[in-house]
């Protein structure tokens, strides 16, 4: 399945993933395509923050909003 992540500039990345995936490999596949360092990703999905204990299930065309707590105040 296909879903869209969005960064803080607006800019967004279409990417295929499984449909139900825990949250650190979630996080690892972001950290990948945004070459970003993992720990610093804080994610939500639908305005829900994602947890780190969490298994997350997406549906098709879903987005993924991605912070990263490097660029915060900058």
């Amino acid at each position: 399945m296909h879903i869209y992540l969005r960064n803080s500039q607006k800019k967004a990345h279409f990417i295929r993933v499984r449909k139900s995936l825990s949250f650190e490999e979630l996080r690892d596949v972001v950290s990948n395509k945004l070459r970003t360092n993992s720990d610093k990703l804080v994610l939500f999905l639908k305005g829900e923050q994602l947890a780190a204990n969490q298994t997350v299930s997406l549906s098709e065309k879903n987005i993924v909003h991605v912070v990263n707590m490097d660029r915060v105040n900058r």
